[in-house]
């Protein structure tokens, strides 16, 4: 059983700095993931890493496959992590673009590829997505998962698996049921959002593809009449903790999408992570 911080967190390269007002928050080595955006440059990436670790945190770059360009293009982001911030942490997801940008098709296709030995990892994390991908078919998404724990641990590599924003507890408990009964048992991070507006939520749902059923809409007083208003999503965290005691669900933790920012959410983020 891995013993690991109770939750992780999002960042981006031209935002990471804003995780020095909130560090005293998080227990030592918390992960934060660096997203791996098309405006943003490896430099950027690269310093947010540097600065993720100088805060007591560990960084976990994300390495979207489609936007690689070449190996060299890998390597040329990758081995700067290495040496300067001694990630031990990489997240493979195969990433937004419909084309990819260089040889990689798919986070199959990067890890097929070696590249990843020539790290010396300790941790790959891979993606989830408990209520379904826009453009792959839910048994797809199973298979695929148990493939790349497969070979993650053929490597042995220890493997984290963190999912996508969600919103459906019903949903998120009959993937979770699903993950386990497929003989899946390494941790588990469920994507849960900070408090936000209404509208900020809705957005960033239509980004990451996550359709907010109108059952969630209605059961977490997300008003779309008034988007300005808090959507609250405190009420999904409590009841997705309580459900997940409940069915007696091990190694489970949770991954923050801090939607507004780490500054402006310090005032959630400080009565949210009150024990």
């Amino acid at each position: 059983m891995f013993s690991l911080p109770p939750f992780s967190l999002e960042t981006t390269g031209k935002s990471a700095h804003e995780l020095a007002s909130v560090a005293d928050l998080f227990a030592a080595h918390t992960p934060v993931n660096i997203a791996f955006l098309g405006n943003e440059s490896h430099a950027q990436r690269i310093q947010a890493a540097a600065t993720i670790k100088s805060l007591g945190l560990e960084p976990t770059p994300i390495i979207s496959s489609r936007r690689l360009q070449s190996k060299e293009d890998f390597y040329h982001y990758v081995d700067p992590l290495v040496k300067q911030s001694h990630i031990k942490r990489l997240m493979v997801v195969g990433g937004d673009p419909k084309q990819p940008q260089g040889p990689y098709n798919d986070s199959i296709g990067l890890l097929k590829s070696d590249l990843l030995k020539s790290c010396e990892l300790e941790t790959v994390v891979i993606a989830g997505y408990p209520e379904g991908h826009p453009h792959i078919r839910s048994q797809q998404l199973i298979e695929s998962l148990k493939w790349k724990v497969a070979f993650l641990k053929q490597q042995n590599v220890k493997v984290e698996i963190t999912t996508q924003l969600a919103f459906c507890t019903e949903s998120i408990v009959k993937w979770i049921e699903t993950i386990r009964s497929s003989g899946i048992h390494e941790p588990i991070r469920i994507g849960v959002p900070s408090s936000t507006r209404v509208k900020t939520l809705s957005y960033f749902a239509q980004q990451f593809g996550v359709e907010i059923s109108a059952a969630s809409l209605e059961k977490y007083a997300m008003d779309t009449t008034d988007e300005t208003l808090e959507a609250k999503t405190d009420a999904l965290y409590q009841e997705l903790t309580q459900t997940i005691k409940r069915h007696g669900y091990e190694n489970i933790y949770f991954h923050l999408y801090t939607l507004d920012g780490m500054v402006k959410s310090k005032a959630w983020l400080e009565n949210f992570l009150r024990p």
